[in-house]
């Protein structure tokens, strides 16, 4: 920045000191009409001509008067010295005029350059669904409820859901971990995960064939509630690696060690919606396809 304002004074004192030159020269050009001698000695036909101009600037103000002569001579300077003040104008105006372009070819480029696209920030969509045994639902729903009348914000205890969902007694999980994407990507994507699961209240299942054929006494199923945990995040979570069950339980153990800083929202839902309602593993697993035994 110094060294491109000193540039800059450089080139503008260069050109006042050319217009000053310029003029002075013009000046000195007017009084003494005879070239100087510094450099080389005049010719025999130079000063020839130069005692010739003379001559008839004598002979003129000695026709026409001393006053008359020295009146033209004030006018002529006074010519003269308005031409030179015209051609230093201009001088000095070029010289602005190239001085505020190199301003600003050298000022553009900088100013692009300071002002880079902020980056778009990256975000991880993680979702862990558990489903438990008729016994289990009512021990763990109530523990998980605990947990989120502590808080306003689910976000400041996920801690606490991942550890208490890492803890229960599974039957069946799902995880889908999803690709670390752009913030408005991942804020879609995590849309219709909640719009997905929301849908399986309204799901209609068909009944198993041949159920109470010829009479038959239906079979007794076991009953399951599935809670669904989903998890949008800037934190880069690990991958998923392993069987669903030891993949589930790293994932959770992982969004245990998330400060809410770094969490963007949490969901925790049921199905069925009702407290203590269960429903058969037929039925739950036709509900959410991508559970497996554990």
């Amino acid at each position: 920045m110094i060294a491109t304002m000193s540039l800059r004074g450089l080139v503008l004192v260069l050109a006042f000191h050319a217009a000053l030159a310029t003029t002075a020269s013009a000046q000195r050009t007017y009084r003494h009409p005879r070239p100087a001698t510094s450099h080389r000695e005049l010719t025999p036909e130079e000063i020839a001509e130069h005692d010739s101009e003379m001559a008839a600037l004598q002979a003129r103000c000695d026709a026409v008067g001393r006053e008359q002569c020295l009146e033209e001579d004030r006018a002529q300077r006074a010519a003269h010295l308005r031409a030179v003040t015209h051609e230093t104008i201009a001088i000095v105006g070029g010289a602005l005029a190239v001085l505020v372009l190199f301003f600003f070819v050298r000022r553009s480029p900088r100013r692009r350059a300071a002002s880079p696209a902020p980056p778009v920030e990256q975000w991880d969509l993680a979702v862990v669904e558990v489903a438990l045994a008729r016994e289990h639902v009512a021990a763990v729903r109530h523990a998980l409820e605990e947990i989120l009348a502590s808080r306003l914000n689910a976000r400041d205890v996920l801690p606490e859901l991942a550890t208490a969902l890492a803890r229960a007694p599974w039957t069946h999980v799902a995880l889908r971990q999803y690709a670390r994407t752009d913030a408005p990507v991942a804020e879609e994507r995590h849309r219709a995960v909640r719009a997905e699961i929301a849908a399986r209240e309204t799901l209609e299942v068909p009944p198993e064939p041949g159920r109470g054929y010829r009479g038959e006494a239906a079979r007794e199923e076991e009953e399951h509630a599935l809670v669904s945990l989903i998890v949008l995040t800037r934190a880069e979570l690990p991958d998923a690696i392993g069987a669903p069950p030891e993949a589930a339980r790293r994932t959770l153990e992982s969004l245990a060690r998330r400060p809410s800083s770094e969490i963007v929202q949490v969901d925790l839902t049921w199905f069925p919606p009702g407290a203590g309602e269960t429903t058969p593993t037929r039925d739950l697993v036709a509900r959410a396809p991508r559970l497996v035994r554990t």
